[in-house]
């Protein structure tokens, strides 16, 4: 199964692969379990859409974003909710230009799943 990764003016294609097991617990406590995307690649001013996804859905699941090599990240940087689907928005400007690695981590209350993307922006 393929996972497009959107990008304005550009393209990236990414795989699906299991981020490991999902783990069910009695009283309702459930591991999320990341779906993980591929590397990516894209120009100064394209704006990047990672969905973010879990392998099986969960209520009230609320993620977060950190890239320690970009400063002004979150002023370019947001997750969107919509048609129930997540998806990480990013339009990097000309300072960030160069590789980056962003992690996306997902938290079911007390549990959580992390995946980490290397983007490399071009001029």
């Amino acid at each position: 199964m393929k996972l497009i990764i959107n990008i304005v003016r550009s393209c990236c294609v990414v795989y699906v692969v299991a981020a490991g097991c999902y783990l069910e617990h009695e009283g309702g406590m459930v591991q999320p379990d990341v779906v993980t995307v591929s590397d990516c690649e894209l120009h100064v001013d394209d704006t990047l859409i990672i969905p973010l996804e879990l392998e099986e859905a969960i209520p009230d699941a609320e993620w977060s974003y950190e890239a320690t090599t970009i400063p002004d990240l979150d002023r370019h940087a947001r997750i969107v909710e919509s048609d129930g689907h997540t998806r990480f928005r990013w339009t990097p400007t000309a300072a960030n230009v160069g590789r980056h690695e962003i992690t996306f981590t997902v938290t079911s209350g007390v549990l959580s799943d992390a995946m980490t993307v290397d983007v490399n922006v071009l001029p």
